[in-house]
């Protein structure tokens, strides 16, 4: 009996709200922070984790617009998302983790919210809002009903990133 074993190397350390994320339980987890603190990072470790973690998990991450997630978060994802542990499918705009059984891999979609619509019939067990102050508060309500994968152990999760806004967005009301 042969053992094959994949060892990846990763240079992160989270700062202290990073540890708070990795941390939580929560069913929403609203990660603000100015350009440069390592919130995208810190989820993008997230996710990564989860999809070692629990076999065939389901993560999208979304922004209002396709072309704004290519030009921006998704060179981050795809800097840092480890290629000994899955790789990008171009094609299809998923992180895809390397799986013994091909029916049972987790994966991270990378998805634009232009039209509320394009998200009907997904299931997911994580979603990410890049720049959720981009979208509006039924853009959440949509996405938050799309959290309801089955067939894997892992958190039913909502998670917000973005740069402090006005108190008066909608992310801040109760």
């Amino acid at each position: 009996m042969s053992l094959e074993a994949t060892v990846v190397e990763r240079a992160y350390e989270p700062n202290s709200k990073g540890e708070l994320i990795h941390s939580s339980t929560a069913r929403f987890i609203v990660a603000v922070g100015g350009m440069g603190s390592g919130k995208s990072r810190c989820i993008i470790e997230e996710l990564v984790q989860s999809g070692l973690d629990y076999r065939g998990y389901k993560m999208a991450v979304y922004r209002k617009t396709m072309p704004s997630l290519r030009d921006s978060t998704l060179h981050e994802y795809r800097q840092y998302c480890p290629s000994g542990i899955g790789e990008y499918k171009e094609r299809l705009e998923q992180y895809r983790f390397h799986s013994d059984d091909v029916d049972k891999y987790s994966f991270i979609n990378f998805r634009g919210l232009d039209d509320p619509n394009k998200a009907k019939s997904t299931n997911y067990h994580t979603i990410v809002m890049e720049e959720a102050d981009e979208f509006t508060f039924e853009d959440f309500t949509h996405l938050n009903a799309r959290i309801r994968a089955d067939g894997a152990a892992g958190p039913l999760r909502i998670i917000l990133c973005l740069n402090p806004v006005d108190e008066d967005h909608w992310i801040y009301k109760p």
